[in-house]
This record gives C-alpha cells, sequence and structure tokens, in this order.
C-alpha cells in the first residue's frame, strides 16, 4: 500500500515539519489579505476570511 501526505518518517517535500500557521481574522487590515513573521491576516473588511473557509 502506499501512502501520500506528509510524514514524520518521510523526507523531502513529503516530511512534516513542527511548525503553525497563526491565522488572525481582524475587521480592518492592508489590502485583501496580508501576511508578516508567523501571521497570515484575513480581515472582515474584505470578506478574506469567508472566501478563505468556505
Amino acid at each position: 500500500m502506499q501512502q501520500w501526505g506528509l510524514s514524520e518518517e518521510t523526507t523531502d517535500i513529503n516530511h512534516k515539519y513542527c511548525q503553525y500557521i497563526h491565522i488572525a481574522n481582524a475587521d480592518d487590515g492592508a489590502g485583501y489579505a496580508n501576511a508578516t513573521n508567523g501571521r497570515v491576516m484575513f480581515p472582515n473588511s474584505t470578506n478574506a476570511g469567508d472566501d478563505l473557509f468556505h
């Protein structure tokens, strides 16, 4: 059986890294969506959060 996806046992692009993504959903923000060190923001004012999750 062959399995695809992220795993701690594999190498290269399929390797699972112990990192996280902080998703923020502020009322207002710069542009449609924006990102900075350790955070991605989808402002309510641009409806980006709704587009992300639906």
